[in-house]
């Protein structure tokens, strides 16, 4: 999406990688920057503090007329005081939605408070994050959207398998980690594969439950291929080769490998606490949502795999939905947010 804005745009990012990121970091060809790694890990093992007091003197050096922060971590902080000291606009960014904030404390939520009466526009990922903003008494012409996408040029070039050509019934792609349910997710399984006799799985990722989740696919007698961690460029070929897509997780603001499953036509079934739930996948359309019932999941996934007419259906619907979340449109909503903020005729 960064390639799609034009020069004016510097893109300053506080690590190259964290430390339970296993990507590598492809050439960019956009306006950037690296501040000198500082971070700590939270005691949840999954999310991380920047604290980078470069910062402050990186902005110097570049002097810009609008500052768009992503957070909240000290970083972003100091970035806030250098814009209010040297008269810069103020942007904030989110991925966030009401759900996935709704377990921030009150020291969080008045930080936030505190900093918003400056800010010029918001910049939120879903509809759910507007109500996020519109939470905090923001007006709503000063939210605008920037969504999340899978990188559809990748996935527009593969043709989109029929159902009977994925050799899968169900896939769990991403961080072996509690707040992906990946025991849940093999429970699921061990019932389908009791309901029906079978149940081929394919496994995408890596992550500190790694050990423990493939010793319970095997004292489950699972059928399943481990292929650890995956890097973007291959997993289009993994989506295609599954007839859906479980996105297991406790919390998730949004959830780019729905983006990436439907893009190769797959349709996807996850939880109320995704970000994607009821926006991209809609119940009955391009999957379901539903509540953590394992038997409930194990049902509806043997109702599918048993229609192929529905299945069908399913996925047209999602190949076609996901080509509405692409980085043209993404990159558009920040150049609308920099402009409502005054500085930019774009």
């Amino acid at each position: 999406m960064f390639e799609l804005l034009d020069s004016r745009f510097i893109i300053i990012f506080c690590a190259k990688k964290e430390s339970n990121r296993k990507w590598e970091l492809k050439a960019l060809n956009f306006r950037h920057l690296f501040l000198e790694q500082n971070y700590a890990r939270l005691k949840d093992g999954y999310n991380f503090v920047h604290n980078n007091c470069d910062v402050w003197g990186k902005l110097k050096s570049i002097n810009p007329a609008v500052v768009i922060i992503s957070g909240f971590n000290p970083t972003h902080i100091y970035a806030c005081i250098w814009a209010l000291v040297n008269g810069a606009k103020i942007l904030y960014m989110t991925d966030g939605s009401r759900y996935s904030e709704s377990i921030l404390g009150f020291k969080h939520k008045l930080i936030r408070l505190s900093f918003f009466r400056f800010f010029k526009a918001f910049i939120v990922a879903s509809n759910s994050g507007k109500e996020l903003i519109e939470s905090y008494g923001i007006a709503r012409e000063k939210i605008f959207v920037s969504m999340l996408c899978a990188d559809l040029k990748i996935y527009n070039s593969r043709a989109i398998n029929s159902f009977d050509d994925r050799e899968f019934d169900v896939m769990f792609c991403g961080q072996l980690h509690e707040l992906k349910l990946p025991f849940y997710f093999l429970d699921v399984c061990k019932i389908i594969k009791e309901r029906s006799g079978r149940c081929r799985i394919l496994i995408c990722g890596d992550g500190p439950l790694r050990d423990e989740v493939l010793l319970r696919a095997e004292q489950y007698s699972l059928d399943y291929k481990y292929m650890g961690f995956v890097e973007n460029e291959l997993l289009v070929d993994m989506y295609r080769q599954v007839k859906l897509l479980l996105f297991t997780t406790r919390l998730d603001a949004w959830g780019v490998v729905v983006n990436e499953s439907m893009a190769s036509g797959t349709p996807v079934i996850t939880t109320p606490f995704a970000g994607v739930a009821n926006e991209l996948v809609i119940n009955g359309k391009t999957g379901f949502v539903l509540e953590l019932d394992s038997l409930l999941w194990a049902e509806k996934v043997l109702e599918i795999l048993a229609e192929k007419e529905l299945w069908g259906s399913l996925s047209r619907s999602c190949t076609f939905l996901s080509q509405k979340y692409n980085f043209k449109d993404a990159a558009r909503g920040i150049e609308d947010a920099v402009s409502f903020a005054g500085y930019c005729d774009l």
